[in-house]
């Protein structure tokens, strides 16, 4: 009998069709059994066994000479059944997310009824049921937390809460909206609160501090929100620094000089405020000391920028010493524009460290290189491409790619009550899952190297895990003990920060590492299929290339050059 290896040889030298249906004779039991017993569908079986004998075909001439065959095939089954389950897992869990959606969307025209009324409803409150209502459905608070606020126990609380929605749900039903105490308490809670736009927080608490002088510096706010918006902040702050003539105006001079002696107006405002009250006091350090050390630090900012608007000032008049006339710039010649395209990729451990491991993805790749990675890494079998944004922005101007989506997820469950019947109705907010870039690229002084700094960050829903009291006893009004179950939603979430200089065309790639995991004993609830999304990387491939307004290509070599860019054209 002629021998397995023999066999695939003869395939990948002479394209035997004869060979190789063989050998898939030979070992299609073994596969779908193997396929079989993990996938527990036969449907799903027979999709992993063709993918397993697909696999060797593309790779007959690959396999080593010592290589057992069967054990090869067992091996590629199992890492094909499992990549296979999880696929399959995700789109159970895409139509169940979708069932839940449906249902929640079945609820939007009572929404649409209740919103245009729901404030005057709330004002017909008075203002125990009116807080009760705010707490546990606005803020979504457990019981425990409403009846601390209201000062009284969980029971009381129920029974407040149950009493206000009943009464909520008067006032709808005498405008003819009519809808049950449980649905209004779920249309409620998944639709009152709505998420602010991003940034808003930061604008707001910088226009307080304006207009209020009050003693929070901008860093200490800076540091109390998200790692994205310091790194705008950080980014943008140190631009006003920076000054290329070959690539600024002076109108821009002069909105940097602006900006900056609109700084130094507020920071001196603040600083004044702490002075006076200094004055009013007699000495200094009878402030606070936190004041104290605030209005040290709101002058040394003060020093900062008065120094930061010297030094342009004289590139101003360095430039014009030097027969350089900035007022002859082309101040309507648009800015240089830089093209920016991602690719998240997420592929099982071991998928990678077959390719190289973490270290082979890590740096600065010319164009070759990078097509010919990319190749090689989307041809592996359990590797899936999460997204690929991409967008063109102007030099020195942030910009954010996402390629996410908003699911709903139930964060608790609660105890309804309506005309005697108790009812347990879930409490759910939005949540976004998936890839979130953010880049401010600009363009140096040579025209050839773009300064790329980075944020990348991943979001995956992994799934729900039962706390350590799988149900929380409450009470109906008429005393009667009901189980409510309770839940925890499990996220991961990757992230990475970068910031280096690239040459046109040049791409960047790096690993996401771990920001958030599930602990152990919420893992040990999840689902398997679901933890084992733990078990895959995340790789992120980010090229840059410099174009004209048009989106054309400004060097034709871009992506060629490896260490440092071609001389200056000097003209």
């Amino acid at each position: 009998m002629t021998s397995d290896l023999d066999l695939l040889g003869q395939f990948a030298r002479e394209q035997s069709q004869d060979a190789f249906t063989v050998l898939v004779k030979r070992h299609v039991n073994l596969v779908y059994s193997a396929a079989l017993r993990q996938a527990r569908s036969p449907q799903l079986a027979e999709e992993i066994a063709q993918s397993v004998f697909a696999d060797l075909a593309r790779n007959a001439g690959k396999l080593k000479s010592d290589t057992v065959l069967t054990a090869w095939l067992y091996a590629v089954t199992r890492r094909t059944a499992i990549d296979a389950i999880r696929k399959e897992s995700r789109r159970q869990l895409r139509e169940q997310i979708a069932v839940e959606l449906t249902n929640m969307n079945a609820t939007a025209n009572d929404w649409t009824q209740i919103e245009p009324l729901l404030d005057d409803a709330m004002a017909a409150l008075d203002e125990t049921d009116r807080s009760a209502i705010l707490l546990r459905y606005f803020k979504n608070k457990s019981l425990r937390e409403v009846g601390e606020a209201l000062g009284t126990n969980d029971d009381a609380a129920q029974k407040r809460v149950s009493r206000a929605v009943e009464r909520l749900r008067e006032f709808f039903s005498k405008r003819n909206v009519t809808i049950g105490a449980g649905g209004l308490a779920v249309v409620i809670s998944a639709n009152a609160v709505q998420a602010a736009p991003v940034g808003l927080a930061l604008t707001i608490a910088k226009a307080s501090l304006v207009a209020t002088g009050t003693t929070l510096t901008f860093m200490k706010i800076a540091t109390a929100i998200k790692l994205k918006l310091v790194f705008g902040a950080i980014v943008v702050t140190g631009a006003v620094t920076a000054f290329i003539i070959q690539q600024q105006s002076q109108a821009k001079l002069r909105g940097e000089n602006e900006s900056l002696q609109q700084q130094i107006a507020q920071l001196q405002a603040a600083n004044a405020g702490l002075s006076n009250r200094i004055a009013t006091i007699g000495e200094a350090n009878q402030l606070p000391a936190e004041q104290y050390t605030e209005l040290l630090k709101l002058r040394g900012e003060v020093g900062v920028l008065r120094r930061q608007l010297d030094e342009s000032a004289q590139e101003i008049r360095a430039l014009q010493s030097a027969g350089v006339r900035v007022s002859s710039l082309n101040t309507n010649s648009p800015a240089p524009q830089v093209h920016i395209k991602a690719r998240f990729l997420t592929m099982p451990s071991d998928v990678l460290a077959g390719l190289g491991g973490l270290t082979r993805f890590n740096g600065i790749l010319n164009l070759d290189t990078a097509t010919n990675i990319l190749q090689e890494v989307e041809s592996r079998n359990g590797v899936e491409i999460l997204g690929e944004p991409e967008v063109v922005t102007t030099s020195g101007r942030q910009t954010q790619m996402r390629v996410t989506q908003v699911i709903s997820v139930i964060t608790n469950f609660c105890l309804q009550e309506t005309n005697g019947i108790s009812s347990i109705a879930p409490q759910v907010a939005s949540a976004e899952t998936g890839p979130v870039f953010d880049v401010m690229p600009r363009i140096l002084s040579d025209g050839y190297t773009i300064e790329l700094p980075v944020i990348a960050s991943l979001t995956d829903f992994l799934g729900y895990a039962h706390s350590t009291n799988a149900t929380t006893p409450v009470h109906t009004t008429a005393g009667q003990e009901i189980d409510v179950p309770t839940v925890s939603p499990q996220f991961r979430v990757q992230q990475s920060t970068n910031s280096v200089n690239l040459l046109d065309g040049q791409t960047l790639v790096f690993a996401l590492k771990d920001d958030h995991v599930p602990t152990d004993a919420a893992l040990m609830e999840l689902d398997g299929s679901k933890s084992n999304l733990l078990d895959r990387q995340t790789l992120v491939f980010i090229t840059a290339n410099i174009v004209d307004p048009a989106g054309n290509l400004v060097h034709e070599d871009a992506g060629n050059y490896t260490n440092t860019p071609p001389p200056a054209n000097n003209q």
